[in-house]
């Protein structure tokens, strides 16, 4: 998988632009949507720094709830990072009757393994556990991997070796403060809470890679692995 490949619906083509910055990507968007018409359109694009500008990309967040980079990572994201936003491909105008889809898929490239770790990442600022259903939030995963994965994109990400494959829900439905990653999950088991749901459904599967539904705290950090 190159980082300078764009998906445009099943169809993979190399952008070769030799000026890299927020207007030669812009102008590339409008030629691509004249080009296609009312066909939605999905971009697999990389994390250069042109492409983060408001006017081109938004990171993968939500209300305040993100996830950020380590510094490290931050340093070398231009060839080891990929945010695709999924809700926002979804819900394009053009396309009627959008499935529930999570907010952002992430590919973190993987030297140990030779191949990408992949987060499956929703995000909910919400104040209380009313603010989330789970068969809702189940849904959004279920459509990203059985039919962006799986079906309208499979020929690209079905070709790529994956070390780890992660399921992520962010969220503090409890207004918890103060406490670590590790309690906050002891706390959903033991006392029962609506989250711990997720741990008892059957797991993910992408390709050889299963995942349950994690339950992970704002903002989380993601490191090189």
């Amino acid at each position: 998988m190159t980082w300078k490949t764009f998906l445009y619906n099943t169809n993979s083509h190399l952008f070769n632009n030799k000026t890299g910055n927020a207007l030669t990507t812009l102008e590339h968007f409008k030629i691509v949507r004249e080009h296609y018409g009312e066909k939605p359109i999905a971009y697999l694009i990389d994390n250069a720094s042109w492409h983060k500008t408001k006017k081109v990309l938004e990171y993968c967040e939500e209300n305040n709830i993100e996830v950020s980079l380590s510094k490290n990572l931050e340093k070398n994201s231009d060839n080891k990072l990929l945010i695709l936003e999924i809700d926002s491909y979804y819900h394009s105008k053009n396309m009627k009757n959008p499935p529930p889809a999570i907010d952002c898929l992430i590919l973190l490239k993987c030297d140990q393994c030779e191949g990408y770790d992949i987060y499956l990442v929703e995000l909910k600022n919400i104040k209380s556990p009313k603010g989330f259903n789970v068969q809702n939030i189940i849904a959004k995963f279920q459509t990203v991997i059985d039919d962006f994965l799986q079906n309208r994109f499979k020929d690209i990400f079905y070709n790529e070796n994956y070390c780890n494959f992660k399921c992520c829900f962010i969220s503090n439905p409890y207004g918890l403060k103060n406490i670590s990653q590790e309690y906050y999950e002891k706390k959903i088991h033991a006392e029962e809470l609506k989250l711990d749901y997720f741990n008892f459904i059957k797991p993910f599967k992408f390709k050889n890679k299963i995942s349950w539904i994690k339950s992970i705290l704002p903002n989380p950090t993601i490191s090189e692995c």
